[in-house]
């Protein structure tokens, strides 16, 4: 088992209040981004003000005073989602694999979100998914789906369960609960990919969100 990126730290509970904010179509409640997020109204509470340069308070709640600007901040401070991750190898093509392993991971009731290439090919199609990505709430043995473990570079599939819960609660928001929110798949493609043609679907997808958000 390998900690990914993040080293295992926590993430900020800030980045994901603006994380979901980003992806609300319109104003939302302390209440409602608490439960949402699965932490406290209070830590709502105190986070907000501290965002006050991208969102602002109206009747209905909290929401975004500039879009813009506030995805280039998440962008720039978010860490990631933490946690730790396990590698696996599978002979199918990188969506075919997302779903066995997802497939698996349900009937296991481990809340699978499939993340990475796929889900990116999912939300604005741009290159053929090269690996793919999979966050469950509690680690799983694969290999009853065709995967074998794997800690080199052909590794194809990577499991991981996140510190950063928050990654369910923001699925939700798009109706997309079999997979990583778009804003999540855009952090990976621009912090977590090493393909050459990264930032061009990274920019692709940047486009799609105003259709995606509605």
């Amino acid at each position: 088992m390998s900690t990914d990126g993040t080293r295992g730290r926590p993430p900020s509970s800030r980045w994901s209040v603006l994380r979901a904010l980003l992806l609300e179509p319109g104003p939302v409640t302390q209440r409602a981004l608490s439960e949402r997020l699965e932490i406290t109204q209070q830590s709502v509470s105190r986070i907000l003000p501290t965002l006050a340069e991208v969102v602002a308070r109206s009747s209905g709640g909290w929401q975004l005073a500039d879009r813009d600007r506030a995805l280039t901040l998440w962008l720039q401070s978010y860490r990631g989602p933490g946690g730790h991750s396990t590698w696996w190898y599978g002979l199918d093509a990188p969506n075919v694999q997302s779903e066995q392993a997802a497939t698996l991971a349900s009937t296991l009731g481990v809340a699978p979100l499939i993340s990475g290439d796929t889900a990116a090919d999912r939300y604005a199609p741009w290159r053929t998914p090269r690996t793919a990505r999979l966050y469950v709430r509690e680690p799983i043995d694969l290999s009853s789906a065709g995967f074998v473990p794997d800690l080199t570079p052909s590794a194809t599939l990577e499991l991981v369960v996140p510190k950063d819960r928050s990654l369910w609660g923001t699925s939700v928001i798009l109706d997309s609960r079999r997979y990583s929110d778009p804003l999540m798949v855009l952090w990976e493609l621009v912090h977590r990919s090493d393909a050459t043609d990264a930032p061009e679907a990274a920019e692709h997808l940047v486009n799609t969100l105003p259709g995606l958000v509605g």
